[in-house]
């Protein structure tokens, strides 16, 4: 009898510190830490103490998973940055998916060991060694799929209700299960085929549930870049019109300046001093004139404002682009594309300690065989991999990182265009193909 109390103890401690070792790993996976984590290792540790205690004071696995769900929510709240209705999503969906996979290997073990009397599941210690078997495998994969899958958790209020109907009905389901089919009777073949194929229905309902959010997650996801694009876009949009408004009106200036100028010359004649002060000025408005000429008013902007960044910082940008047979693409797509391009060019070249390593970035652009093509290459010192067709850089905000190829990819999409990335060792290179109408 003592032996069977102590395996049932350490069988019990085993389950649990499964359980929440995979809450833990799987939260630490899909959320920010606000705490450190031996503070996160240390609560894991009560929480397994405090379950222990809890399942072998009380066999009710109604009060067992509402105490699991409020220790779960009081972990993730105290150690992640993460809104309150997240946190009580999570910790739901979790033990939910817990507990189902336990009645699911209950209902397989009950099958295939032709289990008669439901109270030997209670004190039977191989029976519970076999469900154990069975349904933690599984719960220790969920870790490594969401972190493979890299579900970002961001949950607006009304798919929070929405997804909380079925939650909500597999903890029904489950309060059914145990309170009535499992519990301690004798029961005949349908009644053990009836508890296989509920468990089983409901192994595959938290599957189904679980695809679910991850489908609802990426939507969400795409809709967010898709918005911040469009916002970008536009905002890039905006600030390069007023530019080239600014630029027109200095242009106009210029040209009323060289006339003054020129009435000034035959006021004054062969004076020295005037000539000396003329000469002057005429330097100082030959300073603000835009020397780039790509055929496009508004790459000419951008293309200027980028190179004085890149002369700021010691990194030597080499410019041969003509764009006049382009006029077809808007100006609104010009920005996204030339000005995320060369962001992302002279952000990996500020990464490079110019005293040991020369920073560069070369744009290339001209028409080859009735297609335009944009060469942009630079220098780097940053690791670039490429997982499922999206780029994974350094960077600690991979997202918005992201966003500005996103935003090249859109554009060039609208012209039935193609990106392609080539990353070497120390050289980065993105080719644009754009069809010439």
């Amino acid at each position: 009898m003592l032996e069977n109390n102590i395996f049932w103890i350490v069988r019990c401690i085993i389950a649990t510190a499964i359980e929440w070792t995979v809450f833990g790993f799987l939260i630490d996976g899909i959320s920010e830490r606000k705490r450190s984590k031996t503070l996160l290792n240390i609560s894991v540790l009560f929480s397994v103490c405090i379950s222990v205690f809890i399942k072998n004071i009380s066999r009710d696995i109604n009060i067992n998973l509402a105490a699991y769900i409020l220790m779960g929510l009081i972990i993730y709240s105290i150690n992640y940055r993460t809104p309150k209705l997240e946190c009580i999503f999570i910790s739901l969906l979790y033990w939910v998916m817990a507990v189902g996979l336990d009645i699911a290997g209950t209902g397989i073990v009950v099958f295939i060991n032709d289990i008669r009397d439901m109270s030997v599941l209670n004190t039977d210690i191989f029976y519970n060694l076999e469900i154990m078997v069975i349904s933690k495998p599984f719960l220790i994969l969920l870790s490594p799929i969401v972190k493979t899958l890299k579900i970002d958790i961001s949950i607006r209020k009304k798919d929070f209700l929405l997804l909380s109907i079925p939650i909500v009905a597999n903890v029904a389901g489950i309060t059914f299960i145990f309170g009535y089919i499992l519990k301690d009777r004798n029961i005949n073949s349908l009644d053990q085929i009836f508890t296989l194929t509920i468990s089983t229905a409901f192994l595959f309902s938290n599957v189904a549930l679980m695809g679910i959010i991850a489908r609802i997650m990426k939507e969400e996801k795409i809709r967010s870049e898709y918005e911040i694009i469009k916002e970008k876009i536009n905002a890039q949009h905006k600030y390069y019109l007023s530019m080239k408004e600014s630029q027109d009106k200095i242009k106009r200036l210029y040209h009323d300046m060289n006339n003054h100028i020129m009435c000034i010359q035959n006021i004054y004649g062969e004076n020295e001093q005037a000539n000396r002060y003329i000469r002057d000025i005429k330097k100082k408005i030959e300073d603000c004139r835009y020397t780039i000429d790509s055929g496009n008013m508004i790459l000419d902007i951008i293309l200027k404002e980028k190179k004085d960044i890149c002369d700021k910082n010691n990194i030597d940008i080499i410019i041969d682009i003509n764009f006049s047979n382009c006029d077809f693409i808007d100006s609104a797509d010009v920005c996204s594309i030339f000005s995320n391009m060369l962001d992302n060019a002279i952000e990996a070249c500020m990464k490079i300690d110019y005293k040991d390593k020369k920073r560069k970035i070369v744009l290339r652009g001209t028409t080859v065989k009735k297609m335009f093509v944009i060469r942009c290459e630079n220098t780097k010192v940053n690791n670039i991999k490429s997982i499922g067709g999206r780029l994974v850089t350094d960077k600690k905000d991979s997202f918005v990182h992201g966003i500005g190829i996103h935003s090249i990819k859109s554009s060039v999409e609208n012209y039935d265009g193609n990106v392609e990335i080539i990353s070497d060792e120390d050289i980065f290179r993105m080719l644009i193909y754009i069809p010439l109408c």
